[in-house]
């Protein structure tokens, strides 16, 4: 009797603990908007956060340099705004044949089918979408499956806490969300239908 009484006086708070954290979790789209951030922050941190991406200016001057820049703006390691807004650097990217706009209006908001050989995560670009304004993105459409992407660079769906958004099925944080800045700039996987995907970066204002 007295050895069920020990076993009952250990086993009964884990227990009650196990089943606490069970329900926050289960429940945590209801908890406090600070407490969520709090979970996002300290919990749901997948490892490739350990190296977040170094941000750097891409000059275009040729084919292979456009290539590298869209490359790092897909992954959020670098700002395309102001050079899709240059009128000088649009030039030299429609001498490579894309009619990209030089007369835009207003904020950044363009779309630019890609017809040379252009691979960006070892998949053929179809097309460049990008818009710019309370925040921005940055998007190239593939002839791969939305589930390829994603198992291919490890993204995970994105919380339901931060981002209610069925098209987007994968996302790669580049930061850690915290409670001043609960949408990082991300890496997201869509769905475009056909078998094909979007993937770029999505960045947020708060």
């Amino acid at each position: 009797m007295a050895r069920k009484r020990l076993a009952l006086l250990i086993f009964a708070p884990a227990f009650l603990l196990l089943a606490a954290a069970l329900a926050t979790w289960t429940w945590r789209e209801r908890l406090p908007f600070e407490a969520q951030m709090w979970i996002a922050e300290n919990v749901l941190v997948p490892a490739y956060m350990a190296k977040p991406p170094v941000v750097e200016e891409v000059k275009i001057s040729d084919w292979a340099s456009f290539g590298r820049w869209v490359d790092k703006n897909v992954r959020c390691e670098s700002d395309f705004m102001a050079q899709v807004q240059d009128k000088a650097t649009l030039r030299k990217i429609r001498k490579f044949g894309i009619a990209a706009n030089l007369e835009p209006e207003g904020t950044p908001d363009d779309h630019w089918a890609i017809t040379r050989e252009l691979k960006v995560f070892d998949s053929q670009v179809e097309e460049i979408r990008f818009e710019g304004d309370s925040g921005s993105h940055f998007l190239v459409k593939l002839a791969v499956a939305p589930e390829t992407l994603v198992a291919r660079g490890g993204a995970t769906p994105p919380p339901p806490e931060l981002y209610d958004q069925p098209a987007i099925v994968g996302m790669l944080f580049t930061r850690r969300p915290h409670l001043h800045d609960p949408g990082p700039d991300a890496i997201i996987v869509s769905d475009a239908g056909e078998g094909k995907s979007y993937i770029g970066c999505r960045t947020y204002d708060f």
